[in-house]
Protein backbone atom coordinates (compact mmCIF):
# COMPACT_ATOMS: atom_id res chain seq x y z
CA UNK A 1 0.00 0.00 0.00
CA UNK A 2 2.44 2.56 -1.31
CA UNK A 3 -0.16 5.52 -2.34
CA UNK A 4 -3.15 4.46 -0.63
CA UNK A 5 -4.78 1.46 -2.82
CA UNK A 6 -5.36 -1.93 -1.49
CA UNK A 7 -3.97 -4.42 -3.77
CA UNK A 8 -5.58 -7.96 -3.84
CA UNK A 9 -3.81 -11.22 -5.13
CA UNK A 10 -5.56 -13.42 -5.78
CA UNK A 11 -3.87 -16.98 -6.40
CA UNK A 12 -5.79 -20.17 -7.30
CA UNK A 13 -7.01 -22.32 -9.78
CA UNK A 14 -9.00 -20.82 -12.21
CA UNK A 15 -10.04 -24.34 -14.45
CA UNK A 16 -13.25 -24.28 -12.65
CA UNK A 17 -14.31 -20.76 -13.76
CA UNK A 18 -12.98 -21.50 -17.69
CA UNK A 19 -15.46 -24.46 -17.55
CA UNK A 20 -18.44 -22.57 -16.57
CA UNK A 21 -17.51 -19.53 -19.04
CA UNK A 22 -17.32 -22.34 -21.96
CA UNK A 23 -20.75 -23.51 -21.11
CA UNK A 24 -22.06 -19.86 -20.88
CA UNK A 25 -20.50 -19.24 -24.07
CA UNK A 26 -21.36 -22.66 -25.49
CA UNK A 27 -25.15 -21.80 -24.45
CA UNK A 28 -25.28 -18.54 -25.99
CA UNK A 29 -23.96 -20.47 -29.57
CA UNK A 30 -26.91 -22.93 -29.05
CA UNK A 31 -29.38 -19.90 -28.43
CA UNK A 32 -28.17 -17.99 -31.74
CA UNK A 33 -28.13 -21.44 -33.84
CA UNK A 34 -31.59 -22.09 -32.65
CA UNK A 35 -32.88 -18.59 -33.23
CA UNK A 36 -31.09 -18.55 -36.63
CA UNK A 37 -33.29 -22.12 -37.22
CA UNK A 38 -36.37 -20.79 -36.01
CA UNK A 39 -35.95 -17.77 -38.42
CA UNK A 40 -35.28 -19.67 -41.38
CA UNK A 41 -38.43 -22.42 -40.79
CA UNK A 42 -40.39 -18.74 -40.25
CA UNK A 43 -38.97 -17.28 -43.02
CA UNK A 44 -39.79 -20.51 -45.56
CA UNK A 45 -43.60 -21.08 -43.76
CA UNK A 46 -43.96 -17.35 -44.75
CA UNK A 47 -42.94 -17.94 -48.49
CA UNK A 48 -45.06 -21.09 -48.50
CA UNK A 49 -47.94 -18.70 -47.10
CA UNK A 50 -47.27 -16.26 -49.53
CA UNK A 51 -47.01 -18.98 -52.59
CA UNK A 52 -50.14 -19.97 -51.44
CA UNK A 53 -52.20 -16.49 -50.91
CA UNK A 54 -50.59 -15.54 -54.60
CA UNK A 55 -52.29 -18.76 -55.78
CA UNK A 56 -55.70 -17.83 -54.22
CA UNK A 57 -55.63 -14.54 -55.03
CA UNK A 58 -54.62 -15.77 -59.25
CA UNK A 59 -57.91 -17.73 -58.89
CA UNK A 60 -59.78 -15.58 -57.14
CA UNK A 61 -58.75 -12.90 -59.84
CA UNK A 62 -59.76 -15.96 -62.36
CA UNK A 63 -63.24 -16.41 -60.66
CA UNK A 64 -64.22 -12.60 -60.15
CA UNK A 65 -63.58 -12.44 -63.66
CA UNK A 66 -65.49 -14.79 -64.90
CA UNK A 67 -68.23 -13.68 -62.55
CA UNK A 68 -67.90 -10.15 -63.49
CA UNK A 69 -68.03 -11.79 -67.20
CA UNK A 70 -71.13 -13.50 -66.33
CA UNK A 71 -72.72 -10.45 -64.67
CA UNK A 72 -72.14 -8.00 -67.74
CA UNK A 73 -73.22 -10.94 -70.30
CA UNK A 74 -76.68 -10.79 -68.25
CA UNK A 75 -77.09 -7.39 -67.92
CA UNK A 76 -76.41 -6.52 -71.49
CA UNK A 77 -79.66 -9.70 -72.08
CA UNK A 78 -81.43 -7.60 -69.23
CA UNK A 79 -81.40 -4.71 -71.03
CA UNK A 80 -81.42 -5.88 -74.70
CA UNK A 81 -84.76 -7.26 -73.54
CA UNK A 82 -86.10 -4.32 -71.92
CA UNK A 83 -85.47 -2.26 -74.80
CA UNK A 84 -87.28 -5.00 -77.10
CA UNK A 85 -90.72 -5.13 -74.21
CA UNK A 86 -90.40 -1.28 -75.10
CA UNK A 87 -90.20 -1.95 -79.09
CA UNK A 88 -92.80 -4.77 -78.59
CA UNK A 89 -95.26 -2.48 -76.88
CA UNK A 90 -94.53 0.74 -79.21
CA UNK A 91 -95.12 -2.09 -81.95
CA UNK A 92 -98.97 -2.88 -80.76
CA UNK A 93 -99.44 1.09 -80.39
CA UNK A 94 -97.83 2.31 -83.81
CA UNK A 95 -99.13 -0.33 -85.63
CA UNK A 96 -95.54 -1.68 -87.49
CA UNK A 97 -92.50 -3.27 -86.32
CA UNK A 98 -91.05 -0.72 -88.27
CA UNK A 99 -92.25 2.16 -87.09
CA UNK A 100 -91.76 0.95 -84.05
CA UNK A 101 -88.36 0.29 -83.98
CA UNK A 102 -87.44 3.67 -85.43
CA UNK A 103 -89.33 5.67 -82.80
CA UNK A 104 -87.24 3.58 -80.31
CA UNK A 105 -84.23 4.33 -81.68
CA UNK A 106 -85.16 8.20 -81.92
CA UNK A 107 -86.52 7.80 -78.08
CA UNK A 108 -82.85 6.27 -77.23
CA UNK A 109 -81.04 9.14 -78.86
CA UNK A 110 -82.97 11.90 -77.45
CA UNK A 111 -82.80 10.35 -74.09
CA UNK A 112 -79.17 10.86 -74.28
CA UNK A 113 -79.57 14.26 -73.79
CA UNK A 114 -82.29 14.55 -71.84
CA UNK A 115 -82.15 14.70 -67.66
CA UNK A 116 -84.75 11.94 -67.52
CA UNK A 117 -84.15 8.22 -67.52
CA UNK A 118 -84.73 6.29 -70.76
CA UNK A 119 -87.54 4.15 -69.14
CA UNK A 120 -89.47 7.96 -67.88
CA UNK A 121 -89.31 9.09 -71.35
CA UNK A 122 -90.69 5.53 -72.67
CA UNK A 123 -93.52 5.89 -70.10
CA UNK A 124 -94.22 9.36 -70.79
CA UNK A 125 -94.09 8.07 -74.82
CA UNK A 126 -96.18 4.97 -74.44
CA UNK A 127 -98.81 7.81 -72.25
CA UNK A 128 -99.07 10.22 -75.18
CA UNK A 129 -99.52 7.57 -77.76
CA UNK A 130 -101.98 5.91 -76.16
CA UNK A 131 -103.85 9.35 -75.78
CA UNK A 132 -103.57 9.80 -79.29
CA UNK A 133 -100.49 11.99 -80.15
CA UNK A 134 -98.70 11.33 -83.64
CA UNK A 135 -95.51 9.67 -83.07
CA UNK A 136 -93.64 12.53 -85.18
CA UNK A 137 -94.87 14.67 -82.25
CA UNK A 138 -93.91 12.60 -79.30
CA UNK A 139 -90.45 13.46 -78.59
CA UNK A 140 -91.15 17.27 -79.13
CA UNK A 141 -93.59 17.12 -76.58
CA UNK A 142 -92.07 15.43 -74.28
CA UNK A 143 -89.53 17.79 -74.82
CA UNK A 144 -91.41 20.83 -73.91
CA UNK A 145 -92.51 18.95 -70.76
CA UNK A 146 -89.49 17.18 -69.48
CA UNK A 147 -88.11 20.67 -69.54
CA UNK A 148 -90.86 21.89 -67.64
CA UNK A 149 -90.50 19.13 -65.56
CA UNK A 150 -86.58 19.70 -64.82
CA UNK A 151 -87.85 23.56 -63.99
CA UNK A 152 -90.60 23.34 -61.75
CA UNK A 153 -89.42 20.16 -60.10
CA UNK A 154 -92.00 18.05 -61.27
CA UNK A 155 -92.82 14.37 -62.03
CA UNK A 156 -92.21 14.07 -66.06
CA UNK A 157 -95.42 11.88 -65.82
CA UNK A 158 -97.45 14.22 -63.79
CA UNK A 159 -97.28 16.75 -66.43
CA UNK A 160 -97.58 14.05 -69.36
CA UNK A 161 -101.20 13.52 -67.40
CA UNK A 162 -101.89 16.71 -67.32
CA UNK A 163 -101.15 16.84 -71.13
CA UNK A 164 -103.48 14.20 -72.12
Amino acid sequence: MDDGRLHVVIDGDASELRRVFEQISEGFKKTQDNAERTGRVIENSFSGLSSTLDGIQRKLRGALSVAGATAFVRKVFEVRSYFQDIESSMEVFLGSAQKASKFTSDLKDYAWYNTFEFDELAAASKQLIAYGTAADNVIPIIDKLSNVATATKQPLMELVQIYN
